[in-house]
Parts: C-alpha cells; sequence; structure tokens
C-alpha cells in the first residue's frame, strides 16, 4: 500500500466519522436504554444483544456471546450515623462498595490519610476491630482495602477526595464490609476527630451472588494469517449507581465505530482484528480473566492487545504500554501527533486493574488506550458518569485517533513485535511494577 493510499483511507475514515451519527447514538443507547449495564443484570443483557446486532449488521464475521459465571452483587441501602452525646448524626452521602457483604455495627472510626504503607503501619495494632477511613487518593482502592483486612480492621470507608457528594464506587472481592463516603462527610468526621475519639453505626444491606455475564465477540480477518490477529477489547458493564458513560460506554463504542468503519476495508488488512467487549470488568476483570484461559490454544496468534477503558475526556489518546519496550518503540515510529496519540511507558504505565492485565499475565503484549486527563474526571465511578457529560466533538476526536491507530497496526504490521514473553519474563515484569504483592495478597501468584 501507497503512502498516499494510506493517507486517502484515513482521511476518508475521518469524514465518515464525522459524517455520521452511528457513534453518539451508539453511545445514547447504551446509556439510555441499557442504564449501567451491571453484570448478570437485563441491562447488560440488552446492551449485548445491542452490540451484536451492530456487529452483524456492520458485517463483523463470527459474531456470538460466550457467558460465563461471576461473583455477582445486589445493592441494598447503607448507613453511616456517628453516636455522639448530642444525639446520632447521619453522614451522608454513603454507599456500599459492589461486592461487600451487608453488616450492621458498631466500632470507632480512625483516619489513615491516603492508606499509604506507613499509615497503616503507624496505626499498627489500634485498627483492629475499628472502622477505617481512608482517602481516594494515594494507592489504589484495593491495596488499602486488604491492608485494612490485614489490619483487623472492622470495616473499610473509601472516600472521595473531591468536594460534590459523590461518594465514590469500586469493587471490593472479601468479606470485610466496605462502603464510599462522599467528601464532605468524610472531611466531617475528621474534624470530630480531632476533638477525640468517633463511635459510629455502620448499616449495609448487600447480597453477594452468582450470576452469568457474557463476553460479546466479532471478527474482521486478516489476508495474511501468518500475521496472527489483533484483539481490541474493552469492557461494556458498568457501576450500579450510574450509566457509566467515559467508564466504560464511551470505549466500547469507539471499538464497534472501529468495527463499522475497518469491516469494509478487510482486504487490505494484513493483521485481523478480533473484537472482545468484556462484562464482568467493574467487578474484578471477570470477563477477561474467563476470556484469556479459555483461549489459551490462540495466545500464540494473539500478536498484541489494544485495551480501549474510560475514554474522551480529553486528547491526546495516551497509549501506555505494558511492560512492552518493542511495542512502545513501534507506536513511536507512528506520525502519533498527527494521529492525536501519545505513548507513556513510564515506570507505572503497567497497570493491573484493566482488561488487557490477563493476556499480560500469559505474556501477550498489551497496551491500554486511556484518555487523557480532563477537568472534568471528577465524576467517574460515582452518579455522576452520565451522557451527558460526554462532549460529541471528544467522543469524534477519540473515535478518529482509535479507529486510525487500529488501521495502521492491521494494515502494516510488520513492525509490531512478535512473540510472546517468556514465564519468567512476565514474572519479572510483575515485580519489577509491584504487581506481585497484589497478587500475593489476592492469593493468585503462581509464579514461584
Amino acid at each position: 500500500m501507497t503512502t498516499n493510499s494510506l493517507k486517502d483511507l484515513e482521511q476518508a475514515i475521518i469524514g465518515n466519522i464525522w459524517n455520521s451519527p452511528d457513534v453518539w447514538d451508539n453511545l445514547a443507547y447504551l446509556c439510555d436504554a441499557c442504564n449501567s449495564r451491571f453484570s448478570g443484570t437485563d441491562d447488560e443483557r440488552r446492551a449485548g444483544d445491542f452490540i451484536m446486532e451492530r456487529f452483524r449488521a456492520y458485517g463483523l464475521e463470527n459474531v456470538h456471546a460466550e457467558p460465563f459465571e461471576m461473583r455477582g452483587w445486589q445493592r441494598g441501602e447503607a448507613s453511616l450515623n456517628v453516636l455522639s452525646a448530642e444525639g446520632v448524626i447521619p453522614m451522608k452521602t454513603i454507599i456500599a462498595l459492589p461486592g461487600t457483604f451487608g453488616c450492621d455495627l458498631e466500632a470507632e472510626i480512625v483516619d489513615v490519610g491516603p492508606g499509604t504503607e506507613a499509615d497503616f503501619e503507624r496505626l499498627g495494632a489500634d485498627a483492629a476491630g475499628k472502622i477505617i477511613l481512608t482517602s481516594s487518593d494515594g494507592p489504589g482502592r484495593g491495596d488499602k482495602y486488604r491492608a485494612a483486612l490485614a489490619a483487623g480492621a472492622a470495616a473499610f470507608l473509601f472516600a472521595n477526595n473531591t468536594p460534590g457528594l459523590l461518594a465514590p464506587t469500586g469493587s471490593i472481592a472479601d468479606k470485610l464490609p466496605a462502603a464510599g463516603l462522599a467528601y464532605e462527610p468524610a472531611a466531617k468526621i475528621r474534624r470530630m476527630l480531632k476533638t477525640g475519639p468517633v463511635r459510629a453505626r455502620l448499616t449495609i444491606q448487600a447480597e453477594v451472588k452468582t450470576v452469568t455475564a457474557r463476553n460479546i465477540v466479532g471478527e474482521i480477518p486478516g489476508t495474511d494469517p501468518s500475521q496472527g490477529f489483533l484483539v481490541a477489547c474493552g469492557h461494556y458493564d458498568g457501576h450500579d449507581v450510574c450509566q457509566g458513560a467515559h467508564d466504560n460506554a464511551t470505549g466500547s463504542v469507539c471499538l464497534v465505530e472501529a468495527a463499522r468503519l475497518l469491516s469494509p476495508l478487510r482486504e487490505q488488512m494484513k493483521m485481523g482484528i478480533r473484537f472482545v467487549l468484556f462484562s464482568g470488568e467493574e467487578l474484578g476483570l471477570y470477563g477477561s480473566y474467563a476470556y484469556a484461559p479459555a483461549h489459551a490454544d490462540e495466545h500464540d496468534q494473539i500478536r498484541l492487545v489494544v485495551n480501549a477503558d474510560v475514554l474522551a475526556l480529553a486528547m491526546p489518546l495516551v497509549l501506555q504500554t505494558q511492560a512492552s519496550p518493542g511495542l512502545a518503540d513501534y507506536l513511536r515510529s507512528l506520525p502519533l501527533s498527527e494521529m492525536d496519540l501519545t505513548v507513556n511507558d513510564g515506570p507505572k504505565s503497567f497497570i493491573m486493574n484493566s482488561d488487557h492485565f490477563p493476556f499480560s499475565l500469559a505474556g501477550i503484549q498489551s497496551v491500554w488506550a486511556v484518555t487523557s486527563h480532563g477537568p472534568a474526571g471528577v465524576w467517574i465511578h460515582t452518579a455522576s458518569d452520565t451522557l451527558d457529560k460526554v462532549e460529541p466533538r471528544l467522543l469524534r476526536q477519540t473515535a478518529a485517533a482509535l479507529v486510525r491507530l487500529l488501521w495502521r497496526m492491521t494494515s502494516q504490521p510488520e513492525g509490531i513485535p512478535q512473540g510472546r514473553k517468556s514465564r519468567d519474563e512476565v514474572r519479572q515484569d510483575l515485580i519489577d511494577y509491584g504487581h506481585d504483592k497484589a497478587l500475593r495478597a489476592r492469593g493468585e501468584w503462581d509464579f514461584d
């Protein structure tokens, strides 16, 4: 293919994105008709059916759903009441964190701030039997939760670090009761703690149950089987408190848009694409953890994984390589500025909390395509992650960047690194980036 024909086709792709209603109409349907698409619900099934219908309409092959069982969850009411000499003081706004068991308990609250290792070491034995209050900055939610669990805490409160009466959500997967608390009641508790101990009653109604969810698959074959295929993936499920517009309906519809625009170009695609829209991500990557092992016999054919998760808050689109220096070099060989892309392969670029990670564990090269940080990012993982926050202009810009990236990769795959990492290489990557600690704590470390 000549450079001119490549540019001509990319210009046609961009023009189509800006002149077609599809990407916005698809987003509106996922958000307004399918609501949160919470795993194991009718909303999730409706969304999966819609994605399959779009894939078929756009001419994809082997369109199907792959059901799997997972640890599901049903929300009930949650409350936190401070018990003071003046009476009961309700703390609003609070929500149960997905995955938590129910509880009705009274205990003192202790504040560990960001919840670093040093914070928990400083608290020491005083954490046992207490309600741990931590903020949303600092270490990841899972790290803080596991530290509170190990310290023998009675419960875990994850407080938003941004004002706005928005209680943060985010999954946990153990028996320590957990809830998200808005910034304002957390600030009030911290003021009260300056004058003496604070005792509170935490009540959570919730049900943990097994549910069936589905991964949605569609393919565009390549013309050269020796080039393998690319997995373009993201999750279509959201948290039950919101529409999950930016996380991750935007990622889902940008992938569906790529399917629409690349399907007519299949005769010029040397490397095929398998689109996989996962469910279960928000409760613990259940969909991708089910999918990757089930397709172990295809791992050597998967050239790389491009995971689109949380898009369209700002540009450029960030390509965060997952301990893949060769892939980072390839990406930097592309006209990144022209394509509205940038590469991040820094010391914190390899993450374990999105759907590329099960493939990384198998040694498959992967990249996380994620939005630049926008001024409006406060509502991710809150009730305010709704369709009205998405700017159509940014959605189209993001779709254009992602589709051009996938087009370049599939039409000219020669520069993309070949082969999987060895088990020893994967093990060393996990240690180098500190992921071995979390995997050991979760009982998922099998590299010794």
